[in-house]
């Protein structure tokens, strides 16, 4: 892969929020475990920003960048995988 393409596709497709998302994941083994109010915290955001944290991961996940399961338990104690894809470089560089 040429890493001059990945970051002209990277800075082109990938929005502020989901850049933090992304460097969170690599700076704690690619891997968040917990609920988005806790993931919005780990990006210094207010909790209050769970919704829009939980909006950029389920865009991700749908362009492969990411995988996400949820817990199957009652909404207010259900926490989240979220796990970047170990692909999602590649998917970047192949949306143009």
């Amino acid at each position: 892969m040429n890493n001059l393409n990945f970051v002209f596709a990277f800075y082109r497709k990938i929005q502020p929020v989901e850049f933090e998302i992304i460097q969170y994941l690599l700076d704690n083994d690619s891997e968040f475990y917990g609920t988005y109010r806790q993931l919005a915290e780990e990006l210094h955001r207010p909790a209050a920003q769970a919704t829009n944290v939980c909006k950029y991961v389920n865009n991700m996940e749908s362009k492969g960048y990411l995988f996400v399961a949820v817990d199957d338990v009652a909404r207010s104690k259900r926490k989240t995988r979220i796990a970047l894809n170990p692909d999602w470089q590649e998917l970047i560089l192949k949306e143009d």
